[in-house]
């Protein structure tokens, strides 16, 4: 039984690049690695801009303290993100084994997985994994044995990590399931994995407070939400992080 996969990307996943990657030997190298499982395993010319939950919601260290995206189930208005099919379909006759290297590469570009590791969780980050209701609806069967399959990669995850509050649904269940609805018609995708990530404060900032982080970053790193904005991934922030961003980063846009 063959069947076919689409990762989800909300930020730089999908378009970071040697080029316009933090120039550190670090953020060079997963750049390169992303470039190039972008091109080798997705149909990149298939991605579609899909509703998502998502907002900026994590402060990253490693882009100097500005906000990057996660998935948040207490968003009032949905943003934009892509699905991308993968370029083959895989084979789940007499095991998973290729579902898991799928989700193990997406890991390893993500930097969820280092060289040896062979993980789909850390505590900032995991990979979660989503079936096509129309696909369960069909393969309740296989269906059934990949969730229990999966759950088997997911015993040290802790979900109190992915969300911002008690009042919050959690991104991901505690099984590795993405804790979220697609509700574009997508039924030439059996299943769909993505990477939600654990948001790291108290409250999610606004547009103000968004563009603030970068207007006040000692590298005045705006990469991030530029890339984003151009490739049209969005919030319903968006405007008014515009509205607050010096005059030379908005003629980029």
């Amino acid at each position: 039984m063959q069947i076919q996969g689409a990762t989800i990307m909300i930020g730089s996943l999908f378009w970071e690049n040697r080029n316009n990657c933090i120039q550190l030997k670090s953020s060079i190298e997963i750049a390169e690695k992303r470039k190039l499982w972008r091109e080798t395993k997705l149909d990149m010319e298939s991605a579609k801009l899909i509703n998502l939950p998502i907002t900026y919601g994590r402060k990253s260290i490693s882009r100097f303290c500005t906000y990057t995206m996660t998935f948040s189930n207490s968003v009032s208005e949905r943003g934009k993100g892509y699905v991308i099919p993968y370029k083959e379909k895989i084979n789940i006759k007499e095991n998973f084994n290729q579902l898991y290297c799928q989700a193990l590469e997406l890991a390893q570009a993500e930097g969820i997985s280092k060289t040896g590791e062979n993980t789909l969780v850390k505590k900032w980050g995991s990979v979660g994994l989503k079936l096509n209701t129309k696909f369960i609806e069909k393969n309740k069967e296989a269906a059934e044995k990949i969730v229990e399959f999966w759950k088997n990669h997911f015993t040290k995850l802790n979900i109190e990590l992915y969300r911002i509050d008690e009042n919050e649904k959690h991104s991901i269940t505690k099984t590795g399931l993405l804790n979220f609805d697609i509700y574009e018609s997508l039924d030439d995708i059996d299943y769909f994995i993505a990477t939600p990530v654990s948001p790291n404060i108290k409250k999610y900032p606004n547009g103000i407070e968004i563009a603030k982080a970068m207007n006040e970053s000692r590298e005045e790193y705006f990469t991030y939400f530029v890339e984003n904005y151009k490739n049209g991934i969005n919030t319903k922030y968006d405007k008014e992080i515009l509205d607050n961003l010096p005059t030379k980063i908005k003629a980029k846009l």
